[in-house]
């Protein structure tokens, strides 16, 4: 992302900071707010060719906000809490981002906020506020409770471990997860092709946490991957496939609407991925 200090995103606290472009839009949507809601600019930049639009990321009345600064005109991407299936944080090196999913009237509409992953903690305060107002049930956090139920999972490394400690929101438990090393086929005599990419699939009271490297990038996403945080409440139902060709169990999470997500794991992980979904529908129900 951005070489420059001055292309990071950054918090705004005061009215006077707003980039004017955006505040005739901004106080329309917060009307006679006296305070600033937690507010993100993401000024214009360029990553792999492809320009990057300035933007502002907020949340206000059970809503989150993305205003994008397109060649003058204000693009408003308005996400219902009620409505959101799914946030996706990546980060790969330096790029990182944050996707929102919804679902209106049976179609899944999306937005994206780009930014350098030299800021991120910028983006956790906003990240907890939209994953704590949209999961099906809340329980009050205990302070002194730092994740106890976290439990070792076999051959998951120290770096991924850590990772999925740092996802968990403060009042969490684990229920259940499954790990899934990554598995290559052999293309050629010497070279090998990437047959599914480390993931782990953890499933709180709440919600049905998602990790996995950057399939088309494996040679990079060592440093980084794809979270996705899903709502119990927005999955609609889970199906197991068997993909005998390719010698492969498909996970199939099925949302309302036409969205479905599907997770590949070798035949061996039949009686794991069928104990999972065992488990996620006891939430569901």
């Amino acid at each position: 992302m951005p070489s420059a200090s001055l292309q990071w995103a950054r918090l705004i606290n005061d009215k006077k900071d707003i980039p004017e472009i955006f505040t005739s839009c901004l106080s329309q949507i917060l009307g006679d707010a006296i305070t600033l809601p937690y507010l993100i600019y993401a000024p214009q930049d360029t990553w792999r060719g492809q320009t990057i639009h300035d933007k502002l990321l907020f949340t206000h009345n059970n809503n989150a906000y993305i205003l994008e600064n397109s060649n003058g005109s204000i693009m408003v991407f308005c996400h219902a809490f009620e409505d959101i299936i799914t946030i996706e944080h990546g980060k790969i090196l330096l790029y990182s981002w944050i996707r929102i999913e919804s679902m209106i009237d049976d179609k899944v509409i999306h937005s994206i906020f780009q930014y350098n992953t030299v800021v991120e903690s910028f983006f956790k305060e906003i990240m907890q506020t939209i994953r704590n107002s949209i999961v099906s049930k809340k329980i009050k956090a205990n302070p002194n409770d730092k994740h106890g139920n976290f439990f070792s999972i076999e051959d998951l490394t120290c770096r991924l471990e850590n990772y999925t400690k740092s996802c968990l929101l403060p009042y969490q438990k684990v229920a259940s997860a499954v790990f899934q090393p990554a598995i290559f086929k052999r293309s050629w005599l010497i070279s090998k092709d990437l047959l599914i990419p480390n993931q782990l699939l953890i499933l709180t009271s709440e919600e049905l946490i998602i990790y996995k490297e950057e399939f088309e990038k494996a040679d990079i996403s060592k440093f980084g991957g794809i979270w996705s945080y899903i709502p119990l409440n927005k999955i609609r139902s889970l199906e197991r496939i068997v993909d005998t060709s390719a010698s492969l169990i498909v996970l199939s999470i099925q949302f309302y609407g036409s969205k479905k997500i599907n997770l590949s794991y070798p035949l061996t992980r039949s009686d794991d991925v069928s104990s999972l979904i065992s488990q996620i529908n006891a939430h569901i129900r």
